[in-house]
């Protein structure tokens, strides 16, 4: 529905506040939406990639998607499902 409440007073977070969420903070919240509803899984393939990154623009409020801290978020998704490997040189 776009509204979020705030997890810690129940409030909703109004338009103005919802523009201010950072990217990384949304980026997050995505990612826990999304392994919450795949039973812990990651996005794999290149559909659920993309059905990743159109959970951003569910959370808009903005009915042009056009929200400057979503559109950043988005283009950060691929952080979240890339597979990530501390190289040999640093694990030694």
């Amino acid at each position: 529905d776009g509204l979020w409440k705030d997890p810690q007073t129940g409030r909703t977070v109004v338009p103005k506040a919802h523009s201010h969420i950072p990217a990384f903070a949304l980026l997050i919240k995505v990612l826990d939406k999304w392994r919450a509803e795949h039973g812990g899984a990651m996005p794999q393939s290149s559909a659920d990639k993309d059905a990743f990154k159109n959970l951003f623009d569910e959370l808009q409020l903005s009915p042009i998607q056009d929200e400057e801290n979503f559109v950043e978020a988005k283009q950060l998704a691929r952080h979240a499902y890339a597979p990530f490997e501390v190289s040999s040189e640093v694990r030694s």
